[in-house]
């Protein structure tokens, strides 16, 4: 079955791999982004991929399986149309895809806004202040 989720994901996997279709078998289930290549090492590809669109999680749980022996690391983040968390995360002493349900929760002081302006003044000041004493030393 499948409803409509935001998912954010990437996923390195030891060579060799057959690169393209591990492209097109994340296209399956990650289609409204183009999946791309983010990274390569003479060991490893990492993939990038991400978007809103049908989550159907036979076809995810299919390809996890696949890719499991040649998973060096990953995760896959959900936000679904109920507002539901959940991730997907390859445990490296496991070996294993897992996946875990998650939930958002704030703290009970909260800040106002004003204390948040505040905050982010002093550090633009603090900030200035650094460039302007690196900028002296660059002139002389």
């Amino acid at each position: 079955m499948g409803y409509y989720a935001t998912m954010d994901g990437s996923i390195t996997l030891r060579k060799p791999i057959a690169q393209e279709t591990i492209l097109e078998r994340i296209g399956d289930f990650a289609y409204e982004n183009e999946p791309e290549v983010t990274d390569e090492t003479d060991r490893t590809v990492t993939f990038r991929f991400g978007g809103y669109q049908q989550y159907y999680d036979e076809e995810i749980f299919d390809f996890l399986a696949e890719i499991e022996s040649a998973t060096e690391s990953g995760e896959i983040t959900y936000f679904g149309e109920d507002n539901s968390l959940w991730r997907h995360y390859f445990d490296p002493e496991q070996k294993h895809w897992v996946e875990q349900n998650g939930y958002v929760e704030y703290d009970k002081a909260g800040k106002t806004i004003a204390a948040i302006q505040e905050h982010y003044a002093a550090l633009r000041m603090a900030y200035e202040k650094a460039n302007n004493a690196k900028r002296s030393e660059q002139v002389r």
